[in-house]
């Protein structure tokens, strides 16, 4: 196998997970959940404006939540990371909120905006709830 083809494994389309590969990248592919998306609701026209704020997604898996906020971070611009909060440690967790807020101490200069996704949050809240601070 030559090293071109060995690179390209992982890095070509075909090669991604399906549910990544129909995951929609804007609202419109985006079904469901009319009552937070729907023309006229707040949360539709946060998006529309790109305007981040803090939330909370709940919800069983498969339902979208991972979907929109990187729909929502698109649709503002920004970077978007995903953490979770059964597999990453309060170090891994304070480091992307410290990359969030140096980005967000840049945004003069760079324009960087940042859009944490914390999944899984329901496993430590009641363990580390002063960890986990809005990034205001």
């Amino acid at each position: 196998m030559s090293s071109t083809m060995a690179n390209d494994l992982f890095t070509q389309e075909v090669y991604r997970p399906l549910a990544a590969r129909m995951r929609p990248s804007q609202l419109a592919g985006f079904y469901g959940q009319a009552h937070l998306v729907g023309q006229g609701k707040p949360l539709r026209e946060a998006i529309d404006n790109g305007t981040l704020h803090s939330m909370i997604l709940w919800g069983p898996p498969g339902v979208g939540k991972t979907t929109l906020a990187r729909i929502i971070a698109a649709s503002a611009d920004a970077h978007f990371e995903s953490l979770s909060a059964v597999l990453s440690g309060v170090k891994e967790i304070r480091a992307s909120i410290a990359k969030a807020e140096e980005q967000r101490d840049l945004r003069g200069l760079s324009r960087t905006r940042s859009c944490r996704l914390l999944k899984m949050v329901r496993w430590c809240l009641s363990a580390r709830p002063p960890k986990i601070r809005p990034l205001n």
